[in-house]
């Protein structure tokens, strides 16, 4: 059985996994990649199409960080009926997804950014993620100096709407 997976909020690809005695395979729309997980120490270890990381994963329902690579990835498992529900939904505060500390804050009040732009990075269980504008607009609150730490779902940046023009 297939799920719909979103990868960092992107749109979401079809994926299914199929195990085998030693490897298994991840199919992402249609293409086979070899992959094994093992767990290591505190943490696993990824193999995929022979390339191999040591990996941090934090889960939430249906939500998974995954570290790897050097690269952090947000993988959510999408429902198409909810995903309809809420389609074009975007938010003007940008919330931390887990609780940690800013490391590198990219924006101050009265910046103009993109859709997708990043606005701070933190760190939390020593994994680094990038928090990114949902919707372009102006930078109204930064709520969170570099070395702070927060809780989740805390405020870490406040956008305004562009101003549109007649």
């Amino acid at each position: 059985m297939h799920r719909n997976v979103s990868i960092n909020g992107g749109t979401a690809a079809k994926v299914n996994v199929t195990r085998g005695a030693s490897l298994s395979r991840v199919w992402r729309d249609a293409k086979a990649h070899a992959a094994s997980l093992t767990p290591s120490g505190d943490g696993a270890t990824v193999e995929v199409d022979g390339l191999s990381a040591r990996i941090t994963l934090v889960t939430r329902r249906e939500e998974v960080l995954i570290h790897a690579f050097g690269r952090t990835w947000r993988l959510e498992v999408v429902d198409p009926v909810e995903r309809a529900l809420g389609a074009g939904e975007q938010s003007d505060v940008a919330r931390a997804p887990m609780p940690g500390s800013a490391i590198a804050v990219m924006v101050k009040p009265g910046d103009s950014v993109a859709d997708g732009q990043p606005l701070v990075i933190i760190e939390s269980m020593k994994m680094q993620t990038e928090i990114c504008a949902t919707r372009a607009g102006i930078v109204d609150q930064v709520n969170v100096r570099v070395g702070e730490t927060f809780a989740q779902k805390a405020p870490l940046v406040t956008l305004v709407p562009l101003a549109t023009e007649e």
